[in-house]
C-alpha cells in the first residue's frame, strides 16, 4: 500500500476491455456484411459503424491512462493527471464495484460535478484493489469524516 493514510489507484481502460471492444465490433460488423439488406443500406450502415468505431476508439485512447486516483481514509480523494496536476474532491456514494473492475464516482471541488472513474483489477496491485474494495463496500455514506465539510 502507498500508504496507511491513503489508497493510490491507477485509473483507466485495460488491455480486456480493448480486446473485447475489438471483438463486438467485428461481431456487428459481420452481422451487417451478411444481412439481406439492400447494398446501399448495407454500406451506408457499415460506414456509420466505421465512424462509430474510429470515434470511440480515439475516446478509449484518451482514457487509457487517465492518472492516480488517491482515496484517503477519511473520504477525501486527490486526482492526479498524467501532466501532474492535482484535483481534489470527495468520493461519492453509488459507485459499483466487482472483483475485477470497479465504478469510482468523484465529486470535485472546482467544479463539483460528478467524474466516474474506471479502476481495472490488473492494472493495480492486488493490495491495493482490495482496499478499495473494502473502502466503498464499508463506507455507504462516503462522507468527508474530519475537515471543513464534516458535518
Amino acid at each position: 500500500m502507498a500508504g496507511d493514510k491513503y489508497i493510490e489507484l491507477h485509473t483507466g481502460v485495460d488491455s480486456r476491455c480493448k480486446i473485447l471492444y475489438v471483438l463486438v465490433f467485428l461481431l456487428a460488423f459481420l452481422g451487417l456484411v451478411f444481412s439481406d439488406t439492400g447494398l446501399f443500406l448495407k454500406l451506408s450502415t457499415v460506414a456509420a459503424l466505421l465512424l462509430y468505431y474510429c470515434f470511440t476508439s480515439w475516446k478509449i485512447r484518451q482514457r487509457e491512462a487517465n492518472g492516480t486516483l488517491r482515496i484517503y481514509r477519511n473520504g477525501a480523494v486527490t486526482l492526479i493527471g498524467r501532466s501532474g496536476v492535482e484535483i481534489y474532491g470527495i468520493l461519492e456514494p453509488a459507485g459499483w464495484v466487482t472483483r475485477s473492475v470497479s465504478l469510482v464516482k468523484v465529486g470535485l471541488f472546482d467544479r463539483w460535478r460528478q467524474q466516474q472513474l474506471l479502476v481495472f483489477a490488473s492494472r493495480n496491485s492486488a493490495s491495493e484493489y482490495r482496499h478499495l474494495l473494502k473502502q466503498l463496500r464499508l463506507n455507504s455514506d462516503n462522507r468527508v469524516q474530519d475537515g471543513v465539510l464534516s458535518g
